[in-house]
């Protein structure tokens, strides 16, 4: 509560969602690829990934999405949006 709404700015919206299966698993090999590299722009698997989202929570799903996938320089960013709109010091995009 009182926090503002909206993202990190360059950040790219990957709902936790995509990249679980219909069998509610996560997904693999060619399929958890090519999700991953749809969202990503076809960055290689050496590019700096920052997962975050609301409080953390979520995103070590899409952390453990892109670690299972090969990506070598991937984070958590656990304290999420939460930590970062608290600051106040940092900047903010608004949710269109």
């Amino acid at each position: 509560p009182g926090l503002p709404s909206g993202h990190i700015p360059g950040s790219k919206s990957l709902p936790f969602q995509t990249v679980i299966g219909q069998d509610e698993r996560l997904l693999s090999g060619a399929a958890l690829d090519a999700m991953l590299a749809e969202a990503t722009g076809g960055a290689p698997k050496s590019a700096r990934i920052i997962c975050t989202c609301g409080s953390g929570v979520t995103a070590a799903i899409l952390h453990l999405a892109f670690v299972e996938a090969g990506y070598i320089d991937v984070w958590l960013y656990d304290g999420s949006w939460m930590d970062w709109a608290s600051r106040g010091d940092l900047p903010m995009s608004n949710a269109v």
